[in-house]
């Protein structure tokens, strides 16, 4: 048993130089999101075959604990493999017990970080921001993973790149293709993660490794080669797990509010003088959800008597709300909705203390886990400029199942549909629907 455990040490302990010496071979991270454990191991072979050193298997894969545990076990020793969508501590566990040596996220989260160098497993978090980016290094991990990559267009991978440490490895993940992987490169990507584009579910082993081999050729193309380091350790033991907030009667009533209509009326610089009419006429037109934005002309007074004059079933509160003081001062004038442009923990749990409804904004997967864990109910995807259709998807493939977002900001009558067959469940509607100075009609 001692010789057992002792081995399974230095498999450990060889991880992080198992790792390097994969990516050194071939710098592309096979992502076999909805592939089942009766396909994991001939897909896995075939992505081996084609010349791949690196496999994920998502965690919201079915069954992806098996899956993991048959690849470990049937590949090559040479070959890593980990799990993708990692989200909690309790998930780093249940993966090194596997056999899975890779932790990637789709967020940044310090606490899956440092559970995972503790178990002194390869540490790669998602991160969309250069500050996100220096948080994750400095909790410990390998590499970054810049995610979604469809947000992180090759410029803003080399302005990272001129600014992170020397040797951090930024690895690009959503939309790589084996056209675009060499514009990566030369803006300083060391690394890609490749999905939907080397696997789909249903794919058969001869087709996966056929995509492969593309990619694997577009990789030994990239010049400069490379080495990839080994970042530093930092242990912890915490073991907080993330949940979706409880079900109450005030979120019952803005889900059947979203359902009836998923759209929130946003009535920035609507006076109290006209605030009635205006709340009546969208009424009228169907909408049950209206936002007075704090920075509206006396948005409390508005707040209030939209409040006490439209039928029961409407919700109304305010926008822009940016500390714990506003939304007192919201729920003392009958608002019920508390949405920010930004994701600050205070507002949120404070919003959510006075059981009202919390839509913080986020603009990236980190923020957006980090609202979750806070309480909020909904998500709003703030600019909506910043997050068209493809990046709502990539978010929808990582997030927890019911997570509602609500893309906010450039919204039209267009833009909708494509909107929600990429994930979105609700939109934010401003001045595409009130102007000050428009008539109720």
């Amino acid at each position: 048993a001692h010789a057992d455990m002792d081995s399974k040490r230095d498999d450990v302990r060889a991880a992080g130089e198992r790792w390097a010496d994969a990516m050194n071979r071939c710098a592309c991270v096979a992502i076999l999101r909805g592939v089942e454990p009766e396909q994991a191991v001939s897909v896995g072979q075939a992505l081996v075959d084609a010349g791949f050193s690196i496999i994920e298997v998502p965690l919201n894969s079915p069954d992806a604990l098996k899956s993991i545990k048959l690849l470990a076990s049937s590949l090559p020793e040479n070959v890593v493999v980990g799990a993708g969508t990692v989200l909690t501590v309790a998930q780093v566990d249940a993966v090194a017990a596997a056999g899975g040596v890779l932790i990637v996220s789709p967020n940044m989260d310090e606490e899956v970080v440092r559970r995972t160098k503790a178990l002194e497993l390869v540490s790669v978090p998602g991160v969309c921001t250069p500050s996100e980016a220096f948080r994750a290094l400095a909790a410990g991990a390998d590499c970054l993973k810049a995610f979604p990559g469809e947000q992180l267009p090759p410029k803003i991978i080399k302005a990272w790149s001129a600014v992170l440490p020397k040797g951090a490895v930024v690895i690009p993940t959503g939309g790589i293709t084996h056209e675009n992987m060499a514009t990566y490169w030369e803006a300083g990507a060391r690394g890609f993660g490749i999905g939907s584009n080397i696997f789909k579910p249903g794919d058969s082993a001869e087709t996966v490794k056929a995509k492969a081999e593309t990619f694997v050729a577009a990789s030994h193309r990239l010049s400069p080669k490379h080495s990839v380091p080994k970042q530093p350790a930092i242990h912890s033991q915490n073991t907080s797990v993330q949940t979706l907030p409880k079900p109450s009667s005030l979120m019952n009533k803005w889900m059947s509010a979203l359902r009836l209509c998923p759209c929130v009326a946003i009535l920035r610089g609507v006076e109290p003088g006209q605030a009635v009419s205006i709340g009546q006429a969208l009424v009228d037109a169907g909408f049950s959800i209206i936002e007075v934005p704090l920075n509206s002309p006396d948005a409390l007074k508005s707040i209030k008597l939209l409040a006490s004059a439209l039928p029961e079933n409407v919700l109304v509160g305010a926008g822009t709300v940016l500390t714990a003081a506003q939304v007192d001062a919201v729920a003392a004038a009958g608002g019920v909705l508390i949405v920010s442009p930004n994701m600050d923990e205070e507002v949120v749990r404070r919003t959510k203390a006075l059981e009202l409804v919390s839509v913080p904004g986020v603009c990236t997967p980190s923020e957006a886990f980090r609202a979750l864990a806070a309480g909020a109910d909904c998500l709003k995807a703030f600019p909506g400029e910043q997050l068209p259709p493809k990046i709502i998807k990539a978010w929808s493939a990582v997030l927890p199942k019911g997570a509602v977002v609500i893309p906010t900001g450039g919204i039209t009558h267009e833009n909708m549909a494509t909107y929600w067959e990429a994930g979105a469940r609700g939109f934010g509607i401003g001045s595409n629907i009130f102007k000050p100075g428009d008539s109720a009609e």
